[in-house]
């Protein structure tokens, strides 16, 4: 019998309490686990298979509603991008996931719980039970919290054709300067932050907001506005 205690914590950590706490523990539990413990009837397999599908439709929407003057061929390296194996994996280990996984002896003492495969794996599972158990409004808004690292600024999501690079061409055309972001404040939980971006030009003659659960979305979002202000 597996104890849930300890998946407790984990709980506050993927920011969602489940009514049915026996899918995370299936979630979190290896192939090589059920396959060294009889008595336990399930792994993380077909989770993981439905959390994929859900991870994808998530972000794709995502990135359609965000990147409306985007085509398929950049929407689709974005996406493959956000759901790739390394993408994943780094999330899980921001989410402390390798500490609850459920492995069997030699997985475990071959560097299972730090291997990318695994975590990533993990990951959709969990999202795959996060949907199972709260539906898709809820799966969705984990999924964006999960991933905001990986849409932050840094993370070059989209082509030189992006909102904020179409604002700097045009501010740059009518001799505005160079657009200038700037984080005003951010509200909502910790888990799960809504950033709001003031995003001005012509020494401030022109100036609006954006929000979005990220910096980049956030400013993305303000982009688009202030590109509908200009002459």
């Amino acid at each position: 019998m597996i104890s849930l205690q300890p998946f407790v914590e984990l709980q506050d950590r993927i920011g969602y309490r489940f009514n049915e706490p026996d899918l995370l523990v299936r979630a979190m539990t290896h192939s090589s686990y059920r396959n060294e413990n009889l008595d336990v009837p399930w792994d993380n397999e077909r989770l993981e298979f439905l959390g994929d599908a859900v991870l994808s439709i998530v972000v794709a929407t995502l990135l359609w509603r965000e990147y409306p003057d985007e085509d398929e061929g950049s929407l689709t390296r974005a996406r493959a991008r956000l759901v790739s194996e390394e993408a994943l994996a780094s999330c899980a280990r921001r989410l402390g996931l390798g500490d609850y996984l459920l492995l069997g002896r030699g997985e475990d003492t071959t560097g299972g719980r730090d291997r990318n495969s695994v975590l990533s794996d993990a990951l959709e599972a969990v999202v795959g039970a996060i949907y199972v158990d709260g539906g898709n409004d809820i799966a969705a808004k984990r999924v964006q919290a999960f991933l905001a690292p990986e849409l932050s600024e840094d993370f070059p999501v989209m082509s030189d054709r992006d909102p904020r690079s179409r604002l700097q061409e045009r501010t740059q055309a009518l001799g505005f300067g160079t657009p200038v972001y700037k984080v005003i404040r951010v509200t909502g939980p910790t888990h799960e932050p809504v950033f709001v971006v003031e995003v001005r030009c012509a020494e401030g003659q022109y100036r609006i907001q954006g929000n979005g659960g990220t910096k980049k979305l956030a400013a993305t979002a303000g982009a688009k506005r202030l590109l509908e202000m200009l002459p």
